[in-house]
């Protein structure tokens, strides 16, 4: 058999423990034309979301991990911001505090 690492970077996590049990959402952002479908990982196509949810589960940081959903987020790239810079830093700031990562 051949060894073939691999690189896992998930977009967002959520999580919260309740009773020792971690409970997961999982998010996997799309920019590009296509619109996202999780019919296609039936087909075998866009794997991404279950693989992550396998890793997360086979986890040895996460004690009990349970994963409650996966899910596909488009983002359109080409939409105008309508809130001003000075209002999406300070919502920024409060994400991060939380251990959010908002992206821009």
């Amino acid at each position: 058999g051949i060894d073939m690492p691999i690189v896992r970077e998930c977009y967002k996590i959520m999580y919260e423990n309740i009773d020792g049990v971690d409970y997961l959402c999982i998010v996997d952002y799309k920019t590009g034309k296509d619109i996202p479908s999780l019919d296609n990982v039936i087909d075998g196509f866009n794997l991404q979301l279950p693989i992550y949810a396998y890793f997360l589960a086979k986890s040895e940081i996460l004690k009990n991990p349970k994963i409650l959903g996966i899910y596909l987020q488009r983002i359109l790239n080409d939409v105008k911001p309508i809130i001003s810079k000075e209002i999406m830093d300070k919502f920024a700031e409060e994400q991060a505090e939380l251990g959010v990562r908002v992206l821009r």
